[in-house]
């Protein structure tokens, strides 16, 4: 059902009900002579009404580290997937995020850099306990750098804050930021500039975007922290240092819930699963009978039952017989610690006084943090911002219009959620946005939704949204993936999505720069789609003054059916065009097309050439497309 709402703004577009029209046209009105439907949609953009800058790197995307980057890294010849690095050049990738979420929280960076990258923990809990990575993990924060660069793209970093650490997380900017082959040395201990130049990258990076944490907020990400929220944020903010009781401990990367039993061999190091661990507060049983530390495994007697502690890396160090005794084959090893953390100001402190330029996000993401901060100042607050069906209880739909349609809901719900969050933030605190899109849609009813022209459609409202509240930069879906979830297909191939398509249409507003401009809409067609949730508006439109001169406009129809196309007069208020524009389309010939993996494309991207009027004009917007038109000025 399609009803037009009226007095919403000032522009004058005729919501086409039957029929399709051209797909494309313009028509001169600066006559005066036209004539306006009673339905008639406005879009007025006002040219002396500068706003807020326009930021490129909203159009960033997330990338896990894990299966060598999703597959973009090709380690047989140590280099990225050049299909991919072509891929995010045509898509404008600005930003990438890394090294994931979710499955990073136990990742340690140490582990991920050098010729020798050794396994990683996935933070992904299963019901037997944390796996383990134990290949495919070639893709470390050199080889994001480099996939970055060669994108021309910059790298915002997720410090994991579970088994994170002040003196870990400072080395990690040392590593990144601080120079090579100089006598200062700015955290002590390892020089790790001095490692990265051993590495193969004598020059730093200047990574300035960090976040500490991912999503604490939740509960099945808390780990070690408490399961009541006010304790676990108050322990995110403060540190803590709980006891870990009766842990069965791990060993290369795995944990599983029933402990890893020793295979008899000499010299075996067992892990506990939350590093540091307080010097001294560990009890450790073998097959329930204690056995009794000792500073130096190296120098204890033979046959004994002890064990060496590593407090840092969280290691038990048992002998080989000749210094210590063997647990022997099929021992599961047991403790019980206390394990160490520090809260998330005393992390940031430590990496600003590696590099003082850097930006450290928050990441608690509620608005609880705010009043539990106190006077604490933090540069940035990173919020994830996700319409996720399951949660919301709309996971199974009747069809793939309904589909649709809660996309289109949920993106106009998460804008109020980000900007009611924007404005109980103090004032010089910005708000990037470290995650955002759409999860665990009905994928019976729906299968290619990940892919489609829906998704394009929802992150094109989203970008919209988030240039309009300002937000400074922004990663939204994943680069790569193993099903359809990808900006990218699953590899060789690398489809394009719908939403790779889109990225290339609109990179000219974001690569223009500038500031956003008075953009405003008037009786925007309004679809009410009965599902007991509201209605949504048609068009979704934002208008930027960029640094070449050019006004642009982007305008998303989010209309789903054939007969919604939208005929819309343009006003340029303020602003003489030299009587031509440039359009660029995303469209496909539904709302649920896809680009199907070595098929041919039926989402892509069209160019146009408009003979316009001078300040005003009609243009014909089609159901569920993306366009951008770039209207040079007149001199």
């Amino acid at each position: 059902m399609l009803t037009v709402a009226t007095g919403l703004l000032v522009v004058s577009v005729a919501a086409a009900a039957l029929g399709s029209p051209p797909m494309w046209t313009a028509d001169h009105v600066d006559n005066h002579s036209h004539d306006r439907g009673p339905s008639a949609t406005t879009i007025v953009v006002s040219w002396r009404h500068p706003r807020s800058a326009v930021h490129r790197q909203v159009l960033g995307v997330n990338l896990d580290y894990f299966h060598d980057g999703q597959h973009v890294w090709d380690a047989r010849k140590d280099r990225p997937v050049s299909r991919v690095v072509h891929a995010l050049h045509r898509t404008d990738v600005q930003l990438i995020r890394y090294p994931g979420g979710i499955a990073a929280n136990l990742f340690d960076w140490k582990k991920a850099v050098g010729a020798h990258r050794g396994c990683q923990v996935d933070g992904r809990k299963q019901p037997g306990g944390f796996r383990a990575f134990t290949t495919g993990n070639s893709y470390g924060p050199d080889e994001n750098e480099m996939l970055a660069r060669s994108a021309g793209a910059g790298v915002a970093l997720m410090v994991p804050f579970v088994t994170g650490s002040p003196s870990d997380a400072a080395d990690w900017v040392e590593y990144m930021d601080s120079p090579a082959n100089t006598p200062a040395n700015p955290n002590g201990g390892i020089d790790w500039a001095q490692r990265r130049a051993v590495n193969g990258h004598p020059g730093p990076y200047h990574v300035q975007r960090w976040e500490i944490g991912n999503e604490q907020r939740l509960p099945q990400q808390r780990y070690w922290m408490s399961g009541d929220s006010a304790v676990a944020l108050h322990q995110y903010i403060h540190g803590a240092s709980p006891v870990i009781a009766d842990e069965r401990l791990g060993k290369d990367c795995r944990h599983p819930t029933a402990g890893t039993r020793s295979n008899g061999a000499s010299g075996q190091v067992f892990d506990v699963l939350y590093p540091p661990v307080a010097s001294g507060s560990a009890d450790v049983l073998v097959n329930g009978h204690p056995w009794a530390a000792t500073p130096n495994i190296a120098r204890s007697q033979r046959g004994a039952h002890v064990y060496q502690l590593l407090p840092r890396s969280g290691q038990v160090v048992f002998g080989n017989h000749t210094h210590g005794a063997v647990p022997r084959r099929g021992a599961v090893v047991e403790a019980t610690y206390r394990t160490v953390h520090a809260g998330v100001f005393t992390i940031m402190r430590a990496m600003h006084a590696v590099d003082p330029s850097i930006q450290t996000c928050v990441s608690w993401g509620l608005k609880s943090f705010v009043k539990a901060a106190g006077g604490h100042r933090y540069d940035c607050f990173s919020a994830h911002a996700y319409t996720h069906f399951k949660r919301d209880g709309h996971q199974v739909w009747a069809s793939r219009l309904e589909g649709h349609d809660r996309h289109m809901l949920g993106a106009d719900n998460q804008r109020r959620v980000v900007a009611s969050l924007k404005r109980d933030l103090p004032a010089h605190v910005r708000l990037p946005l470290t995650e955002f899109g759409s999860l665990w849609g009905d994928s019976n009813r729906y299968p290619s939704w990940p892919a489609s022209m829906t998704r394009a459609l929802y992150m094109a409202t989203e970008w919209i949204d988030w240039l309009e509240l300002d937000i400074p930069w922004a990663t939204g879906g994943v680069l790569g993936s193993g099903n359809l979830r990808g900006l990218l297909g699953p590899s060789p191939g690398f489809t394009v999505s719908a939403e790779a398509v889109t990225r290339t249409a609109v990179a000219p507003l974001f690569d223009a720069g500038g500031h956003r401009l008075r953009a405003v809409v008037r009786r925007n067609p309004v679809r009410d789609p009965n599902l007991s949730a509201g209605t949504y508006r048609g068009l979704k439109v934002v208008a930027t003054h960029g640094r070449d001169g050019a006004m642009y406009l982007l305008v998303v129809n989010r209309l789903p059916l054939r007969g919604d196309a939208v005929r819309t007069e343009l006003k340029l208020a303020g602003f003489t065009s030299r009587g031509r524009a440039t359009v660029r389309r995303v469209s496909g010939s539904s709302f649920h097309d896809w680009n199907r993996p070595g098929k041919k494309a039926t989402v892509h991207l069209a160019h146009h050439v408009l003979a316009i009027g001078r300040h005003r004009f009609r243009v014909t917007f089609p159901a569920h497309s993306i366009s951008l038109l770039r209207i040079p000025r007149a001199s």
